[in-house]
C-alpha cells in the first residue's frame, strides 16, 4: 500500500512530512515527464525573455521620438 517500508508514517514521521522526492517516486511516470517538460519549457521561456530584454536595454536613450505624436488620438482614429 505505502510503497517501500522506510515511507510509512510512524508517529515520529507523519505521512504529510514526505519531501517532494518522496513524493515523486508515487508518481506515474508520465506525469513525471510532463512536469519535468512544464519545468524545462518555464526555464526555456525565462531564457528568452532575459535575452530579449539584454538586446532592447542598448536601445534606452538612442531612440528620438515625434514631440506631436497624440497616441491617444491614434488609440481612438477610425481605422479602415
Amino acid at each position: 500500500m505505502w510503497g517501500a517500508a522506510s515511507l510509512r508514517p510512524t508517529a515520529t514521521t507523519p505521512h504529510r512530512s514526505f519531501r517532494a522526492e518522496q513524493a515523486d517516486s508515487f508518481l506515474p511516470h508520465s506525469l513525471l515527464r510532463m512536469r519535468r517538460l512544464a519545468q524545462s519549457t518555464a526555464a526555456l521561456d525565462e531564457c528568452i525573455q532575459r535575452r530579449e530584454q539584454q538586446d532592447i536595454l542598448p536601445l534606452f536613450g538612442t531612440i528620438d521620438y515625434d514631440r506631436n505624436y497624440d497616441y491617444k488620438r491614434e488609440r481612438t482614429r477610425k481605422r479602415a
